[in-house]
């Protein structure tokens, strides 16, 4: 969200710094509106008269000139994000619904790069998602992927390979509760030993 106001927030540190703003007779609408529903919210981005003209379109504001943000803000109040999302670029109007996190993984833009993928942890009962690797190529297979270890489930071969330890010393440090690995599990939760 920060992306959103980051061109304000310079501009404003560097008018602090003694430089002009240009930008100020901008006359469009541009940022977050509310839409229909709990905490919903589109993006809408008007760059030029074009776009204002298309924003009117849709909007049923006739003329030309500036459109009141009130205007906009009073009609995706009535929309759901998405809704006005199609109605606007439809018209070719930048705009984006504002997506939750939880709203991610089953966008159809997410789904079709398979961003996000399912993974059924070793102590739990359904799969979670989560991202999946962030570049796809058609002629690289993706990199393996598999779960993080479960607490002290390395501790065995971390001691071998970086400490150099014998499988009898691992044991003698097990025996005498130096070392710890995960054995089982009770209720979900690992039980070290």
């Amino acid at each position: 969200m920060l992306s959103h106001v980051a061109a304000d927030i310079a501009a404003e540190a560097l008018q602090r710094a003694g430089h002009p703003r240009s930008d100020r007779d901008r006359g469009t609408p541009w940022g977050l509106f509310p839409a229909a529903g709990h905490d919903s919210w589109i993006a809408v981005t008007v760059r030029d008269d074009a776009d204002r003209r298309a924003l009117r379109w849709v909007l049923g504001i006739p003329g030309e000139g500036e459109v009141d943000p009130d205007a906009v803000r009073a009609w995706t109040a009535r929309h759901e994000a998405t809704e006005a999302m199609e109605k606007l670029q439809a018209a070719g109007v930048p705009a984006g619904a504002v997506l939750h996190a939880d709203e991610l993984p089953s966008w159809a833009y997410y789904g079709q790069r398979r961003a996000f993928r399912e993974e059924l942890h070793p102590h739990g009962d359904v799969p979670f998602v989560m991202e999946n690797v962030q570049i796809h190529c058609d002629h690289v297979a993706d990199p393996p992927l598999r779960q993080a270890p479960l607490i002290g489930e390395q501790t065995a071969e971390i001691a071998a390979e970086l400490l150099g330890l014998e499988p009898t010393q691992i044991a003698a440090l097990h025996e005498r509760g130096v070392l710890e690995t995960t054995v089982g599990s009770t209720q979900g939760a690992p039980v070290i030993s």
